[in-house]
């Protein structure tokens, strides 16, 4: 007999901490808006020239802006390897797409 074992892929890491502002209740929450907090030096945001004060317009094609929390965050969610399909608009108004590729976290 043959057994399947199937293996979680290794979480990615983009380099990226978001501040996120959200409503509705702990077990559905609505985000209001999402940035980008900080952007650590040779990630995969940092070559996608990503900023702290960006904010989040589109996260794999879903709008940040009163998504359901629970998807937005599944979406964000990749195995080292995927991309990472986003649309961002700079504090002065500028809208820009960024394809980031989870890379491994580093120690």
């Amino acid at each position: 007999m043959w057994t399947a074992l199937t293996f979680a892929a290794e979480p990615g890491w983009f380099g990226m901490a978001l501040k996120v502002d959200a409503g509705g209740s702990w077990i559905n929450p609505v985000v209001e808006s999402a940035s980008v907090a900080s952007v650590a030096p040779a990630s995969p945001a940092a070559a996608q020239h990503l900023a702290a004060g960006d904010t989040l317009v589109e996260v794999e094609g879903m709008t940040v802006a009163q998504a359901d929390g629970s998807e937005l965050k599944r979406r964000m969610h990749k195995a080292v390897g995927e991309t990472l399909h986003l649309r961002l608009k700079r504090p002065n108004g500028e809208l820009y797409a960024a394809d980031l590729v989870a890379a491994p976290k580093p120690p």
